[in-house]
C-alpha cells in the first residue's frame, strides 16, 4: 500500500520527503502543494495531473455591518449578493413594514442557537424581472437564480438599499442623485420615508454635483422631495421645474396635488416679474429725455441679442434681457434701474448657486418659496 502523497514515509531521512515521495523503483512523486501554489504550478512532463475544481459555487462580498450603537446585529438582509448585518430594533422603529412582518403570525420561529434572529433575502417580482423585494429567507428561491434573472441595475439596487438601511440606523449617508431616487422608492415601499428624509440633509450638503443633477431633471427630483417632504430639496427642484421662462417643465408632473403646488409657484413667479416690469416702466417715465433715449437704444440692442426665431415668430429670453441690461456699462444706467432689475436676478436656490449660463440664462430663480407653499402637512411626523 502506497503512503499518502502529502506525508513522507516514516523511514525516510529528514532531508527526504521534503520535495516528494521516493518509491522503490526510483520514481519521485512531488508533494501536494497548497491551493495557491497548485493553481500556478508547472505540469510535470509525462504525467497529466487533473486540475482541482473549485467547490465554491457562489461567492459574496464581505458583509456590511450596521452597528452604530454598539449593539450586536441580530438581522441579516441580503440584497442580491450583498449581505447586511442589521439591528432589528432600528428596523422596527423606523419601518412600519419590518415592524409588521418581522414577527407576523405565519413567520417560522428562529432557532434558539441561531446567530441571527431574522434572515431576509431578495425575491424577484413574478411579473416583472426588473422589480424585487425582500422576504423571509426560508421562503425565498435560490439567490443565484435570482441574480441571474434580474434585469435591472444590481449595483444601483444594492447602493440604494444600503442608503436606506444606513438612514434607518441613523447613520450618515452620501450618494448620487440616481441612487437617492431609487432609495426613495424603496423607502416608500418599506414605509420608512421619514428616516430617509432626515438622512437626505447629509446627502444634499455633501454632494456638490447634486445641484446640477437636479437642474437637468427637476421634475423627477421634485417628486422625490414631495415623497420625502424635504423642504430644501423641494425649493431647489421647484424653482428649476417652473423654468425655463419660455418653456417651464412643471407641466410634466404626474401627481395632481404636486402639480397644483408647482403651478401656484409658477403663478407667483409671474406675478413678481410683472410687478418688477411695472415698477421699471413707472421709473422710465421720470427719466430725462436724453437718458431715456440712451436706455431705449441699449434695450433694443439687447432685445435683438436675447431673441431667436421659432417658426414664424420670435421668442424673447426675458431673463437674459434683464440680466444683460443690468450688467451693461456702456450707457448711463441709473442706480434705480439696476436696483429694480436686480430683484429678478436674485438667486434663491438653496443649494449650490448655479451661475452657469446653461442652467440660468433663461430662468428666473428669484422666488422665495414660503413654508406655506410646501404641499404637505409640516406637523405630521409619520407618513
Amino acid at each position: 500500500m502506497f503512503p499518502h502523497p502529502s506525508q513522507p514515509p516514516a523511514n525516510l531521512p529528514a532531508n527526504q520527503g521534503r520535495s516528494g515521495i521516493l518509491f522503490p523503483n526510483g520514481m519521485l512523486l512531488p508533494q501536494a502543494r497548497s491551493i495557491e501554489q497548485s493553481s500556478s504550478r508547472t505540469p510535470i512532463i509525462g504525467m497529466m495531473l487533473p486540475q482541482a475544481r473549485s467547490t465554491e459555487k457562489f461567492s459574496t462580498p464581505d458583509p456590511i455591518i450596521l452597528n452604530p450603537f454598539g449593539i450586536s446585529p441580530d438581522t441579516v438582509i441580503q440584497v442580491f449578493d450583498q449581505v447586511f448585518h442589521c439591528q432589528s430594533m432600528a428596523l422596527k422603529l423606523h419601518s412600519a413594514h419590518f415592524r409588521k412582518f418581522f414577527d407576523s403570525a405565519d413567520k417560522k420561529p428562529s432557532i434558539a442557537s441561531a446567530a441571527f434572529r431574522y434572515q431576509w433575502t431578495t425575491k424577484l417580482d413574478d411579473q416583472d424581472v426588473f422589480n424585487w423585494f425582500l422576504i423571509e429567507a426560508s421562503s425565498a428561491p435560490d439567490i443565484e437564480e435570482t441574480i441571474k434573472k434580474f434585469k435591472g441595475d444590481k449595483k444601483i439596487a444594492v447602493n440604494a438599499m444600503e442608503v436606506l438601511l444606513r438612514a434607518i440606523h441613523s447613520m450618515s449617508v452620501t450618494c448620487s442623485g440616481v441612487v437617492l431616487v431609487e432609495a426613495t422608492a424603496y423607502a416608500d415601499y418599506y414605509c420608512s420615508l421619514p428616516a430617509l428624509s432626515t438622512a437626505a440633509y447629509g446627502v444634499l450638503s455633501q454632494n456638490l454635483k447634486l445641484a446640477e443633477t437636479i437642474a437637468h431633471d427637476p421634475v423627477r427630483y421634485l417628486e422625490v422631495a414631495y415623497k420625502l417632504r424635504h423642504p430644501i430639496l423641494f425649493r431647489q427642484a421647484v424653482l428649476q421645474a417652473i423654468n425655463p421662462w419660455h418653456n417651464p417643465r412643471h407641466v410634466d408632473i404626474r401627481d395632481e396635488h404636486l402639480k397644483f403646488a408647482a403651478t401656484y409657484c409658477h403663478y407667483k413667479l409671474h406675478q413678481k416679474v410683472m410687478r418688477v416690469r411695472d415698477k421699471l416702466l413707472v421709473h422710465l417715465t421720470t427719466m430725462p429725455a436724453d437718458k431715456l433715449q440712451r436706455f431705449r437704444e441699449a434695450e433694443m440692442e439687447e432685445i435683438r441679442k436675447a431673441s431667436w426665431p421659432a417658426g414664424d415668430k420670435s421668442i424673447l429670453n426675458l431673463p437674459l434681457l434683464y440680466r444683460n441690461l443690468s450688467y451693461r456699462r456702456d450707457y448711463d444706467v441709473e442706480p434705480r434701474i439696476k436696483m429694480i432689475l436686480d430683484e429678478l436676478l436674485d438667486n434663491k436656490l438653496p443649494l449650490a448657486k448655479l451661475r452657469d449660463a446653461r442652467y440660468s440664462s433663461d430662468s428666473f430663480v428669484c422666488l422665495e418659496i414660503e413654508d406655506a407653499d410646501l404641499p404637505w402637512n409640516r406637523e405630521q411626523q409619520n407618513w
